[in-house]
């Protein structure tokens, strides 16, 4: 009887799980692994978007977005070797922490994409553009770009008949704005006057001002 109660007792006595340091030290090895790996494509990543960054100085909307892509996978990568947590949040939907976290921040957030709205933006300016068919004087050419574009003009008194009574040469001008086309009619003169030039100031009241200067 005492040694069947023995036994009881040792079944019911909870045994302690002792932890193999070995399986372990293995686990922290790959972790470690992981890590080095990560930060090695982040870096060899990194260089190869320096390259094309360099090789494509102005890329087209798809290789941008693969860039950034590429951009914002070794940002990750290299994160996920620096100790710590960041954790982020774009809307109701998205919602990263993490190596993920500098994912979502570079993809979304990046300063390439104000530099590449920028440089679209600069160079897909709408130009207003004319063309003069037949021969036409600079006062003409001046009103006729102001009714173009529904307002009137004003001419000073101090320009003289003879410089707006110039004939101007045939052919096609264009420019980002009005007031600078209006302004670039004197440089398209068919004797450009060395004695007189103008400038165009669109007032407040939505009138464009020829004011006339000497040279």
């Amino acid at each position: 009887m005492e040694n069947t109660e023995d036994n009881n007792e040792k079944a019911d006595t909870p045994t302690e799980s002792v932890a193999n340091p070995n399986s372990t030290l293995a686990i922290d090895k790959d972790k470690r692994l992981e890590q080095y790996l990560a930060y090695g494509f982040g870096l060899v990543f990194i260089v190869v978007v320096l390259v094309l960054a360099i090789v494509f100085p102005k890329p087209e909307p798809f290789q941008y977005l693969v860039f950034k892509i590429i951009l914002a996978l070794a940002a990750a990568g290299i994160t996920a070797f620096i100790p710590g947590f960041l954790q982020v949040q774009v809307s109701t939907i998205v919602r990263a922490g993490g190596a993920i976290a500098v994912f979502v921040i570079v993809f979304f957030f990046n300063p390439a994409t104000l530099v590449s709205d920028s440089t679209q933006s600069n160079s897909n300016v709408a130009k207003v553009s004319t063309e003069f068919t037949r021969d036409i004087t600079l006062r003409d050419a001046i009103k006729r770009l102001a009714k173009d574009d529904g307002r009137i003009v004003g001419i000073a008194t101090n320009c003289s008949d003879s410089f707006m009574n110039t004939m101007l040469n045939k052919g096609k001008l264009q420019a980002p704005s009005m007031t600078m086309l209006i302004s670039q009619l004197q440089k398209n003169l068919t004797q450009p006057s060395p004695n007189e030039s103008y400038e165009v100031k669109l007032s407040e009241e939505g009138v464009y001002e020829v004011i006339c200067k000497k040279n």
